[in-house]
């Protein structure tokens, strides 16, 4: 049964909750926090360390402050609980089952993210119930467990995930994320590849890019993570970047940069490329987004320099495009290929032949020869550099495959 009444007025703060139970006194809350903030350590590790409190109490006080936020347990049914807890020394869940609690929002679901699984045929009810056990006995949220058993790959975990948000988001109704699960999982596509393929979606606009995509596009964030930080969120109901800085794995500064990022992104005022770079930019060197841009912008610029040096732009064609070019653009390479008068090609010849000379690998002239001989005969860097015979004494990262572009803010 449900106990209590469930008020969203009471305050459901970790540091508010530990003084209303009575575990620390508000001077105790206050130092913590003066010390949390000059060792960039969580409050409730601070007040652990301290002695004031035991890792069950802050467990129980987590519990229940997420269960409070997501409206599923009166406020003080979760005090008592929190209480019970301490003094029965056992978890925040079992002190609620010994009051008889049992959850108002899903009163007979086996949870949305299991259901999607079961009803996509991705899962058995054997596999399901094993994980849940697991989950119970762990505390790491199903999604992540169904992972670490090897019941579920990231991939299709990811799926199910998207399919989640978009229910919550009222995009898709259960049978069409049903559906683009099976479509998904069958055929090895993304959700979004499946839904479109079905004609349920129309493909997200290239300007779309994913806080937790531009995470892990720039290294910051692993896939492992980024799956857990979404299931957390779906069920805290926190946002996602919230999830990820409390958790240590983006401080406030990478936070608020991949935000801004994100906005110009939606924009248009960057690809998803170039902020990934810039993010790269802030986390590495410190920069800031403003300083990233301008890194790029000049970047772009002596790319254009090097094309025209080597005949592949011409200086009309260049103040063509600046008429036109809107102020916001942040690479003027970039948008000379946009524009058609830079072939794909001879624009990646030219950034790397920039890269080699900011490198000292190659002086101004051999590059512009180089990018000379490499654009009219279709051919790659490294190809030109052995039929020029420069291939000895020319040596360098620019030809791997997995070759980081964060140089440009060198």
């Amino acid at each position: 049964m449900e106990i209590g009444r469930i008020k969203s007025s009471e305050p459901t703060r970790v540091g508010e909750l530990l003084i209303k139970v009575g575990f620390i006194s508000q001077h105790q809350l206050n130092d913590a926090l003066v010390l949390s903030r000059k060792t960039k350590t969580p409050v409730g590790r601070i007040l652990i360390m301290s002695g004031v409190i035991s890792e069950r109490d802050l467990q129980s006080v987590l519990t229940a402050q997420a269960m409070l936020r997501a409206k599923k347990v009166a406020y003080k049914v979760a005090v008592h609980c929190i209480h019970a807890s301490r003094q029965l020394s056992v978890g925040f869940e079992e002190a609620l089952a010994r009051q008889g609690w049992t959850d108002p929002t899903q009163p007979d679901s086996i949870g949305e993210l299991a259901e999607l699984l079961l009803a996509a045929e991705v899962l058995s009810e054997k596999q399901l119930k094993a994980a849940s056990e697991r989950s119970k006995e762990t505390g790491v949220p199903i999604g992540r467990t169904l992972v670490l058993m090897g019941l579920v790959s990231p991939s299709v975990m990811a799926t199910a995930l998207d399919a989640q948000v978009s229910l919550r988001r009222e995009t898709l109704d259960q049978k069409q994320a049903v559906l683009g699960i099976k479509i998904a999982c069958t055929r090895r596509l993304s959700l979004e590849q499946a839904l479109v393929l079905e004609g349920i979606h129309q493909a997200k606009p290239e300007s779309w890019l994913r806080l937790g995509e531009l995470f892990a596009l720039a290294g910051m964030l692993t896939e492992s993570d980024s799956l857990w930080a979404v299931e957390t969120s779906l069920e805290d109901g926190r946002p996602f970047g919230e999830i990820l800085k409390n958790a240590g794995l983006v401080s406030d500064r990478e936070l608020e940069a991949a935000l801004e990022l994100q906005r110009m992104v939606s924009d248009k005022q960057l690809t998803s490329e170039q902020a990934t770079e810039i993010l790269k930019g802030v986390k590495q060197y410190q920069l800031t987004v403003k300083d990233g841009c301008k890194q790029l912008r000049h970047f772009g610029s002596q790319v254009v320099s090097l094309l025209k040096m080597a005949g592949i732009v011409l200086p009309e064609q260049i103040e063509a495009a600046k008429v036109h070019c809107r102020e916001q653009v942040t690479d003027l390479s970039l948008y000379l290929r946009d524009l058609g008068i830079v072939d794909p090609h001879s624009l990646r010849l030219g950034r790397d032949c920039l890269r080699l000379i900011r490198d000292d690998t190659l002086k101004i002239n051999q590059a512009i020869v180089l990018l000379n001989y490499c654009a009219r005969s279709g051919i790659s860097l490294q190809q030109g550099l052995q039929e020029l015979a420069w291939d000895e004494v020319v040596s360098t990262p620019v030809f791997s495959k997995t070759r980081e572009l964060s140089s440009d803010f060198s």
